[in-house]
């Protein structure tokens, strides 16, 4: 599946409808929508009726600011509802019922596997269910019978509360009961073999009648970008035109996924997203949200979209109506079509899923099973109203705003276009030029051509048996459940090791990933009394204090895939360490002025340093810099690859004596590279039952050959230049699949949140 397929006719149409989107944009920043003329004024009266308003009231206060004071003259909020302030844009306040629904309706949308004929994962897609056994997706991601009886859909792929990632479960497709399917409207719409369990998950009805949704209306997006755990794109895509059958929306953060459901502010599904209009360079090629130039194997989160384009659901609907179906498919067609008119309400509300049975085979990732109450006996209803009813219940997910609710038990991940399964979603390492006279990340980055030679099966298979185990096909024994343990700042506090100080420094690692307003609003919530958020470039970070000590995160890599297929190698000569590795270095140096700045008037206080990835190499060269001028207390890094060569390897070993303690967890590959550098520091490697192997201090870790050492000293192994390039090439010979996380062990043991689901065993 290339997500470029539809991309040509959707940028062919955004730009035959320059001039009348322009003049859609004019009247939407005046806040005039109800002047656009594809806002007719029975499509008006259309949508005020769907609100519940009185579409003659409005109409006749269209000259008057469309506005009310309830405390004066004017119209009353009664005559005034919510849900039409924000659609006129006069207030942009959401209740609480918005996101509660938001959460309720998400439950239908899954992550769409798609294999060949070898039972091999090709790419990912969303979709979501329409009717009790209807699925609906995009045409480019099963285009074919062929295709979707190989593919399948899995729920409750997302995070919990926590960040652990919730114990999912698979349904097979069963396009021989129907499948229809449409290149021009790009839908694709098929059946979900039966099965009890998938009525837990509800469906979403296809309305087709008008009123909707007006252009200027802002939409939300409920998806599983590249392959990654739910999230939700809420209020940042703004309708801007209209055609006879797309409808195009404009960001300036958020991509939609193919084949997500598009929905107004009241969780009604308005469209089928399936392409987006990318942003390309004076060559015409595709580019990155850092500049690069795009390749089909980083996935479309990387891609820098101009807007997005949707397929209308009224259109949708009349298409499905008018198809030729066999007799006995007929049913569940009818099913889909009685279902597109219920109450609005009935639309968008439902209760818990059932609980989502324990066997390993069903879940998607080794990850605690999701405890959720079962909902009551009830009798099947319309909509998503077949789940059963009870009155409060929790689905986490990534949401993309800079509102927060309440203060979460653990930093969820953003929902940029982009994000490690584990919550998280960072950037590459190479992104805007650092400032004058800092060195550039972009030394140790650059884009390859490939030409290595390709990686043989049988080397493909060492790859997956490095660490002394099969491929990662086969299913890995599921952990138990981790504790409610969080973080707690007084561990902070603890001079030597502790695993509620690698706990409460994880979760730090992992807020690292997430927005500013978040980061600072989470920090307070944990007793940090100041917060302060740290960018430059492509470097992400923060620092928090109390009156005692001050705690520095910073961020890694977005998609371990990517950073790991274009890692160069290129040493840099840094003065009192020796020569470390040139793209961690710039990246620290970016943020070290802002860092420096801030540390001078606590330069008394004791520091902890913390990262996760690409941020614990930053931090380990961030404490080795400071710490012989200031009193650094410990350094704890997750997943960190090798930063010095052997010189600077020592001194860093010797600076941080008894200090720096690093993570590595299972067959996690991105502590054996770079090939050539070196780690020091106290080791404690996880197996994959949970086991650790505590290493005290090491001098360092020198490059070995593809034996199959043991799970819990291969870590001592770095890889040689050859099984680096190697690696290199397999990641970039994987297409769509190398961009995701966790498409082998090598890199799903890598996700921060499965560090912390292994520290949260340790401490019971």
């Amino acid at each position: 599946m290339s997500i470029l397929g539809p991309i040509a006719a959707t940028e062919e149409r955004y730009q035959q409808r320059l001039e009348e989107r322009q003049s859609n944009l004019n009247a939407i920043q005046q806040g005039h929508i109800l002047t656009i003329a594809a806002n007719t004024p029975d499509a008006v009266r259309r949508r005020m009726q769907r609100l519940h308003a009185d579409p003659d009231v409005v109409l006749g206060l269209q000259g008057q600011g469309l506005s009310f004071d309830p405390e004066g003259p004017g119209q009353s909020p009664r005559q005034f509802p919510r849900s039409l302030e924000r659609v006129l844009d006069t207030n942009d306040l959401m209740g609480l019922r918005f996101f509660e629904q938001g959460l309720r309706v998400s439950r239908a949308v899954g992550r769409i596997q798609i294999r060949d004929a070898g039972g091999e994962m090709l790419a990912y897609g969303t979709g979501f269910l329409v009717s009790p056994r209807l699925l609906l997706t995009n045409h480019h991601v099963l285009p074919s019978t062929e295709e979707a009886t190989r593919s399948t859909v899995e729920f409750n792929y997302q995070e919990s509360a926590s960040g652990e990632i919730q114990a999912s479960k698979m349904f097979a497709l069963a396009p021989k009961d129907l499948f229809l399917s449409d290149e021009e409207h790009d839908y694709a719409l098929v059946a979900v073999a039966p099965d009890p369990a998938l009525a837990a998950y509800g469906w979403l009805p296809l309305i087709e009648d008008a009123g909707k949704l007006l252009i200027g209306e802002t939409v939300n997006i409920i998806q599983h970008p590249n392959g990654e755990p739910k999230q939700l794109a809420i209020r940042n895509n703004q309708v801007v035109d209209e055609l006879e059958l797309f409808l195009h929306y404009q960001t300036d953060t958020d991509p939609g996924s193919s084949g997500s459901p598009v929905f107004n502010d009241q969780w009604e599904v308005v469209a089928l997203h399936h392409s987006g209009v990318p942003k390309r360079n004076e060559a015409g090629e595709v580019v990155t949200v850092d500049g690069r130039v795009w390749q089909e194997w980083m996935g479309e989160q990387r891609v820098a979209w101009l807007a997005n384009e949707g397929v209308r659901v009224s259109r949708l609907v009349r298409h499905i109506r008018s198809q030729e179906l066999p007799a006995e498919a007929e049913p569940l067609r009818q099913e889909l079509l009685q279902a597109s008119q219920p109450p609005l309400e009935s639309a968008v509300i439902a209760g818990p899923p059932a609980p989502i049975p324990s066997n390993p085979s069903d879940a998607a990732s080794n990850s605690a099973q999701a405890v959720v109450a079962p909902p009551p006996a009830a009798p099947p209803a319309t909509g998503l109203m077949a789940a059963g009813g009870v009155a409060s219940w929790t689905i986490p997910l990534q949401l993309n705003l800079s509102v927060t609710l309440g203060v979460p038990t653990a930093a969820p991940g953003t929902a940029a276009p982009g994000g490690d399964a584990g919550g998280v979603a960072d950037p590459g390492l190479v992104s805007a030029a650092p400032p004058s006279g800092v060195p550039n990340a972009a030394a140790a980055v650059s884009e390859s051509a490939g030409g290595e030679a390709p990686v043989s099966a049988q080397r493909e298979q060492e790859f997956l048996g490095l660490f002394g185990r099969p491929s990662s096909s086969a299913p890995r024994p599921q952990p138990p459940a981790p504790t409610a343990a969080d973080f707690r700042l007084d561990s902070l506090e603890r001079p030597t090791f502790d695993w509620q100080t690698a706990l409460s420094l994880a979760l730090a690692s992992q807020l690292s990933y997430s927005q500013a307003a978040e980061v600072q609003l989470r920090a307070r919530a944990w007793g940090f009394h100041d917060c302060r958020f740290l960018q430059a470039g492509a470097a992400q970070g923060f620092l928090a204090s109390t009156a005692s000590l001050v705690l520095v995160a910073f961020r890694g890599t977005e998609s371990t895939a990517d950073w790991l297929s274009n890692l160069k190698m290129h040493p840099q000569d840094v003065a009192g360490l020796g020569r470390v590795h040139a793209g961690f270095w710039g990246q620290f140096s970016a943020l070290r002025p802002q860092l420096e700045a801030l540390l001078q008037p606590r330069r008394s206080l004791p520091i902890l340093v913390t990262g996760h990835s690409l941020g614990g190499a930053i931090a380990l060269l961030a404490a080795a810099t400071w710490a012989p001028a200031r009193p650094l207390r410990a350094v704890y890094t997750y997943g960190q690859p090798a930063v010095a060569l052997d010189d600077a390897s020592k001194a860093i070993g010797t600076a941080l004596a008894g200090r720096h303690h690093r993570l590595v967890n299972d067959a996690d590959i991105v502590p054996r590279v770079p090939p050539g550098y070196r780690h020091s520091g106290h080791l404690l490697q996880f197996d994959d039952k949970g086991r650790v192997k505590d290493s005290k201090e090491a001098t360092g870790a020198r490059e070995s050959s593809l034996a199959s050492p043991s799970s819990a000293a291969a870590e001592a192994a770095m890889l040689s230049n050859d099984d680096f390039l190697a690696l290199q090439q397999r990641l970039r010979s994987t297409g769509a699949v190398g961009a995701k996380e966790g498409f082998t062990d090598l890199i799903s043991d890598h996700m921060i949140h499965q560090y912390l689901q292994q520290i949260r065993k340790q401490l019971g």
